[in-house]
């Protein structure tokens, strides 16, 4: 998955991977394959 940020460079998430999505966040999230597992909190 590739997260970006508005405004910012892309970071390519794969297994393994953690991040940390602040309030007020503002982006997009591009789903490449089929996920297993993913957690949010909120």
């Amino acid at each position: 998955m590739t997260i970006t940020r508005e405004g910012e460079e892309s970071f390519l998430a794969g297994p393994g991977s953690t991040f940390l999505v602040p309030v007020g966040w503002k982006g997009t999230w591009e789903i490449h394959e089929t996920l297993r597992k993913l957690y949010v909190l909120f």
